[in-house]
């Protein structure tokens, strides 16, 4: 195992590393406690630390351990002459897992270290576990499973209301009935496409990946996501459209994906019938684009907190939602450069989200419906 010491005394040091070295450990060490924090970086087995040293003491050493990643699971041994329970009280309060005095000898040593490091490898190995799995379902391919079964159901549903219309048996009952069993279906398939689409952004954002090159003209992607607006259920948000032509630096596919989620988060956001708003154009080397209602709108500290799977309490009849139409919309932004704002809805009501993303150099966007856009746009 690699051990840290982080101790003041030369012999007392020198004695511990020799005592570690010969029962096999490799080890590192400190006299000073900033010495130790910054080697203590680099995620060691064990941490022993003298109680007293020259800069900081050992238990302000242990707090900021305890708040580094590297370090808040790794076992923190105080090395002390103080004797009494007081102070051995005081060191386990603040996160220690054992407190030995001085002098001590080979046998309290390598017990402590036993089975402190014993207590703690299970659960290091289980987090360890949940690291891997979490970067196997990031890597996962959900989108054949979760659509293609959804998609044999709908059309199943369409060749089902063709055959209804021939019938004289009660069609109208039979037609409202399809309508219900269509709403369910593709809200299902709103919410599998959410899925895919915030994972495949949150691998991406987690391994540091480089976004794929996209080139995409405004018109088109608003257009796109107007139209997947249209065939969302309930009735039709009225939307005013108030921006100016670009081409910005986004994969066509994100950028639809981004709109589509907050046209329809300001769609259930505002009452029946109300203006949704978006607005667009340049701004510096940027361009914004921002989607306004005139809902409930969020608190300051809600608009801190959002995120995947966050939800806040809404009003009777508001679809409250996962939280993944932001935090979607949110990795478009961060990942190609750009940023995501929630401010005031128009004279302070409601919600406005503003995405800011990059553009495209005029000199290279001199066409209209690039061949990439529109091969983007399959399946949108």
């Amino acid at each position: 195992m690699h051990i840290l010491i982080i101790e003041d005394d030369p012999a007392i040091q020198q004695t511990l590393r020799d005592l570690l070295e010969i029962n096999g450990h490799v080890v590192s060490s400190a006299d000073t406690g900033g010495e130790g924090i910054r080697l203590a970086a680099h995620s060691p087995d064990a941490i022993f630390c003298d109680l007293t040293l020259p800069d900081i003491d050992g238990e302000e050493v242990l707090t900021v351990c305890r708040r580094m990643p590297a370090t808040e699971c790794v076992p923190f041994i105080i090395l002390t002459a103080r004797a009494g329970h007081d102070n051995q009280r005081k060191g386990m309060t603040l996160g220690a897992d054992d407190y030995i005095t001085k002098p001590f000898s080979e046998k309290e040593i390598l017990q402590a270290l036993q089975a402190r490091v014993a207590r703690t490898r299970p659960f290091r190995e289980r987090l360890d576990q949940l690291r891997q799995q979490r970067d196997r379902e990031l890597s996962a391919d959900w989108s054949h499973e979760l659509l293609t079964p959804l998609n044999a159901v709908i059309g199943g549903l369409d060749m089902l209301a063709e055959e209804l219309e021939t019938t004289t048996a009660n069609p109208a009952q039979r037609r409202e009935l399809l309508s219900i069993l269509r709403w369910g279906v593709e809200e299902q398939y709103r919410f599998a496409r959410q899925l895919i689409r915030f994972f495949e952004l949150e691998a991406c954002h987690a391994r540091g990946t480089t976004p794929p090159r996209g080139k995409v003209e405004v018109e088109v992607a608003v257009q796109a996501a107007l139209g997947r607006a249209a065939r969302t259920g309930g009735p039709p948000p009225r939307i005013r459209l108030d921006y100016l032509p670009a081409h910005l630096a986004v994969p066509v596919d994100w950028l639809v994906d981004a709109l589509s989620e907050l046209l329809d988060n300001a769609r259930r956001l505002s009452p029946t019938d109300a203006e949704i708003v978006l607005h667009g154009g340049p701004t510096g080397d940027r361009y914004f684009l921002e989607v306004s209602d005139t809902g409930p709108g969020l608190r300051p500290e809600q608009r801190t907190a959002i995120g995947p799977f966050v939800q806040f309490g809404r009003a009777p009849g508001i679809h409250r939602g996962l939280g993944l139409g932001l935090s979607i919309a949110r990795h478009v932004a961060v990942l190609t450069g750009g940023r995501l704002d929630l401010l005031d809805g128009p004279g302070g009501r409601g919600l406005t989200v503003r995405l800011e993303l990059p553009l495209v150099d005029t000199a290279e966007a001199s066409f209209r419906h690039h061949p990439e856009e529109k091969a983007g746009l399959d399946g949108i």
